[in-house]
């Protein structure tokens, strides 16, 4: 399954076994997959693996962890991070 345009950005996600939740992650950036590496001693790409039950036990402890936001630390107004940014230098 990919997931965007991978000559912009994209997440490609393939499942490696029928019996076992082991995956395979590429992560495309302008049609490059990031995520891929060699090792010293070897001439192969190696690619991202993970078993995907670990990744939904992650997903899942910290889900409301990642969509809560912190509070901005000074008391300012601003639309966005860098309104936030250049009111709390000025504050």
């Amino acid at each position: 399954m990919i997931i965007g345009d991978k000559e912009k950005v994209a997440f490609e996600f393939k499942k490696l076994s029928e019996s076992e939740h082991t995956c395979s992650l590429k992560l495309y950036v302008n049609g490059k997959n990031i995520c891929k590496w060699k090792e010293t001693t070897d001439s192969q790409w190696k690619t991202v693996t993970w078993n995907i039950d670990g990744l939904i036990r992650y997903l899942y402890e910290t889900i409301d962890f990642i969509y809560h936001d912190d509070p901005f630390p000074v008391a300012v107004d601003g639309d966005c991070a860098a309104d936030l940014d250049n009111d709390a230098r000025d504050f």
